[in-house]
């Protein structure tokens, strides 16, 4: 059985696109040339700095799971988790409150959307749903003279819908 890597080049390259651009701004979305990126976290927007994208690939993690007598192999796709960053919010800091509730037991997932927006029609070309995602990371940082905010989320699914 041959294990098949498949990453998707456009969330590879906005990735990269996004952390060049997002050395100084600091807006609810960030332009790259003719698009630019929305963060939802249930239908909210949300400002950000930075996303790095998950890699979701098709190589594998087998797990053999004895089915009467019989013992079968499962393959599941291994997921990367969503990388956010944030400038630390004067106000309603949505992000670190629900790390906050998760941290203290109170698992509240949610889905996060990332849209590619096009900035001359403001209208969506495509969008990626983070399905049952809940933080598992969260880490304060002082940069450039401002305390940005990592959060890691991780996901349960995903889907992409192209318009």
């Amino acid at each position: 059985m041959k294990n098949v890597r498949t990453v998707f080049l456009c969330v590879i390259m906005l990735t990269i696109m996004l952390h060049r651009s997002a050395q100084s701004q600091i807006t609810p979305t960030l332009s790259i040339s003719t698009h630019y990126l929305k963060l939802e976290l249930d239908s909210q927007n949300l400002k950000f700095l930075e996303i790095v994208l998950p890699e979701i690939s098709l190589q594998s993690e087998e797990k053999i799971v004895l089915t009467g007598s019989v013992p079968t192999i499962l393959d599941k796709p291994i997921l990367t988790n969503i990388i956010l960053k944030q400038i630390v919010p004067e106000e309603n800091n949505i992000l670190y409150g629900w790390f906050k509730e998760t941290a203290e037991g109170h698992t509240n997932s949610r889905t996060i959307s990332v849209i590619l927006m096009n900035s001359s029609s403001d209208t969506e070309i495509c969008r990626w749903d983070f399905l049952n995602a809940l933080p598992v990371r969260y880490q304060p940082v002082l940069s450039g003279g401002k305390m940005v905010e990592i959060f890691e989320v991780a996901y349960g699914n995903w889907k992409k819908i192209e318009h």
